[in-house]
C-alpha cells in the first residue's frame, strides 16, 4: 500500500471517526467559482449514516487519477452457516491477481476436486454473488455451522491446486540446530511454507507490531538444559542454538498473527484481542519488500465469533470490505 501523498489527488477528512467506517457511495460535488481555477472536479464519499466521510478535490493540470476514477463491482459469497472463514480465505485469493491470473489461464478437466471448482467459483464471482458449496463440498467440510480457522482452510486451499498456481504464496525456511559444546552445526533442515506463525507476545490491552513478531520469529533461541538435543558428533545431549533463515521468498508472503493460545491458568483455548500495528509496506528483508494489500479479521472469541476480510483493489487501488456476501468500499487505518 503506497502512502505517499498524490499529487493529483488531495483528500480532507470530515468525519472525526475514520477507523473502519463503510462507504456507502460515491457522488460528484460541484466546484466553488474559486475553486475551478485550480481544480478540474471534485467526489465525495458518503457513509452508511449518510455523512460526508472524505472529499475529494481533482487537480485541474493532472486530471482525474486513472486509478482512483475506475469504478470496480465486486460480488460477495454467500455464507453456508457459519463459513465465514472459508469465505474470507476465498476472497483474499480472488482479489490476488497472481493467483487468479494462474487459476483462470489453468487447462482442468470438469471434476470433482477442488481446483475445477476454484475455477468455475472465481468465473462465476466475475458477475454476481455465489455460494461456495463446491468448494464446501470438494473440501470435505461436512458441517457448515461449525467455526473453524480461517489460516488452516486458506493453506488446504493451496495445498490442492497445482504447484504451478501456488507457487506464488510458497517460501522455503531452513531451520538450524547448532551444537554449542563444539560450535558447530548439528541439523539442517528445510521446509516450504505458504505463511509464517508470528506469536503475538503482547498484553492485551498493548500494541503489537509485525515487525516485532518477525525479528522474534528470525531470532535465534538457545534451549535450555530440560530440552537439549541429542549430538550425533558429539554422542551426548549438549547445549544447542535453533535458528531459522529464509531460502527462497515467495512473491507474496502470508504472515499468521496467532491471536489464539492456550492458557494454562484456564486450561483452554483464548484469544489475545491486542491491537496490531501493521506497516504499509514491509521492508524487514533485506532482498524485497512487501506491500500490504489484504487482512482477513476476525471477531468475537476461540471456536466462535465471525471472519470478514479487507482487501485492496489492484485494479483501482481502493479497499473493500468482504463480509460474506456484502462487499463494500472501505476507509480503513493501518492499526488493525
Amino acid at each position: 500500500m503506497d502512502m505517499k501523498a498524490s499529487a493529483e489527488l488531495q483528500s480532507v477528512s470530515r468525519s472525526k471517526d475514520k477507523e473502519d467506517v463503510q462507504c456507502l457511495h460515491v457522488q460528484n460535488w460541484q466546484l466553488p467559482e474559486n475553486l475551478k481555477p485550480s481544480f478540474s472536479s471534485a467526489e465525495e464519499e458518503i457513509n452508511t449514516k449518510g455523512e460526508i466521510l472524505y472529499l475529494y478535490l481533482h487537480s485541474k493540470d493532472s486530471g482525474i487519477p486513472k486509478d482512483n476514477a475506475k469504478e470496480v463491482v465486486y460480488n460477495g459469497l454467500r455464507n453456508q452457516g457459519a463459513t465465514c472463514y472459508l469465505n474470507s480465505a476465498l476472497q483474499v485469493l480472488f482479489m490476488t491477481k497472481e493467483f487468479r491470473q494462474a487459476v483462470e489461464s489453468s487447462q482442468i478437466t470438469p471434476n470433482e476436486n477442488v481446483f475445477y471448482h476454484l475455477q468455475q467459483l472465481f468465473k462465476d464471482l466475475k458477475s454476481d454473488s455465489v455460494s461456495p458449496v463446491n468448494i464446501t463440498r470438494s473440501l470435505s467440510i461436512e458441517n457448515v455451522f461449525e467455526q473453524q480457522d480461517a489460516v488452516e482452510w486458506f493453506e488446504k486451499i493451496l495445498s490442492e491446486v497445482s504447484h504451478d498456481v501456488s507457487q506464488v504464496y510458497e517460501g522455503r525456511w531452513q531451520k538450524t540446530l547448532r551444537c554449542l559444546k563444539r560450535d558447530h552445526d548439528a541439523c539442517h533442515e528445510d521446509n516450504n511454507f505458504f505463511s509464517l506463525p508470528l506469536s503475538i507476545d503482547a498484553e492485551h490491552n498493548d500494541v503489537f507490531n509485525v515487525v516485532d513478531g518477525l525479528q522474534a520469529f528470525f531470532k535465534t533461541t538457545t534451549f535450555d538444559e530440560d530440552n537439549w538435543m541429542y549430538c550425533d558428533d558429539c554422542d551426548e545431549k549438549t547445549d544447542t542454538e535453533i535458528s531459522f533463515s529464509v531460502q527462497k521468498y515467495p512473491t507474496i508472503l502470508n504472515l499468521h498473527l496467532k491471536r489464539f493460545y492456550f492458557d494454562y491458568m484456564t486450561m483452554g483455548y483464548q484469544k489475545n484481542c491486542c491491537p496490531v500495528d501493521i506497516p504499509p509496506t514491509l521492508d524487514y528483508f533485506k532482498s524485497c519488500t512487501y506491500d500490504l494489500y489484504g487482512v482477513i479479521n476476525h471477531s468475537g472469541v476461540y471456536g466462535s465469533g465471525h471472519y470478514w476480510a479487507n482487501i485492496k483493489s489492484s485494479e483501482n487501488n481502493n479497499w473493500y470490505s468482504f463480509d460474506d456476501s456484502h462487499v463494500a468500499k472501505v476507509c480503513i487505518t493501518l492499526l488493525h
